[in-house]
């Protein structure tokens, strides 16, 4: 959740991600009016200067981000389905609501360009990207052809997209001073667990104990 803090100083907070790592976002140097509000769900708000509702968050990392005007740019949902986590959908700054992009919890998802045509995509095997005519500019693997450069594109004046590697794919939403950067890539996890070290089961009156390698274990 956001931290506490004066006008022009940078605010913070880590989300509760429920597949287990975290989904961490931040407002840099965001501008609070009234240093934001608490609810009773624990939420928070965060204001612009004028008094417009800049964001809102609650503890399980869901909420949304207003545009200047007060129309809704960033919403994300916390989803208990497979795959569990956050999901994160962007909108048009200006004419009909659409959304221009949106992210899963385990880093797949695409955006679009100004004129609708397809910007960028990720998937659990890699991605692609396009110019806005619709070519191919990039296409990608996470793991034998990953990208050499990050890619950096935006989606509007106020969403900037960025994309390094599967883990490290992000969006910042800024407007101003007001700055909120949500981290779309996937979590990594550990590909190992004890079951991994075992080096033998008991028999008779062991039987069902597994033994486990200690070295390894402490690796």
């Amino acid at each position: 959740m956001p931290v506490e803090g004066a006008s022009d100083t940078a605010l913070s907070f880590d989300i509760a991600d429920k597949t287990g790592g975290s989904l961490g976002s931040s407002l840099g140097g965001a501008t609070s009016h009234a240093d934001g509000s608490d609810d009773v769900l624990g939420g928070k708000r965060i204001f612009y200067p004028n008094g417009q509702l800049f964001s809102y968050f609650k503890k399980d990392g869901s909420g949304i981000v207003h545009y200047p005007d007060g129309r809704i740019a960033v919403n994300v949902v916390a989803g208990d389905g497979i795959p569990p986590g956050l999901f994160t959908t962007f909108f048009k700054a200006t004419g009909r609501k659409d959304v221009i992009g949106s992210w899963n919890a385990v880093g797949v998802g695409s955006c679009m360009y100004k004129n609708n045509k397809v910007c960028l995509s990720t998937t659990d095997a890699g991605g692609t990207y396009y110019d806005e005519r619709g070519d191919l500019v990039r296409m990608w693997t996470w793991d034998k052809r990953p990208l050499v450069e990050a890619i950096q594109v935006a989606l509007n004046d106020f969403i900037f997209l960025q994309v390094v590697n599967q883990k490290e794919v992000t969006a910042t939403f800024r407007s101003g001073s007001n700055q909120i950067v949500f981290r779309l890539g996937k979590v990594m996890r550990r590909s190992d667990t004890y079951l991994d070290k075992i080096t033998g089961v008991g028999t008779g009156d062991e039987r069902g104990k597994f033994t486990l390698d200690v070295i390894k274990c402490r690796e």
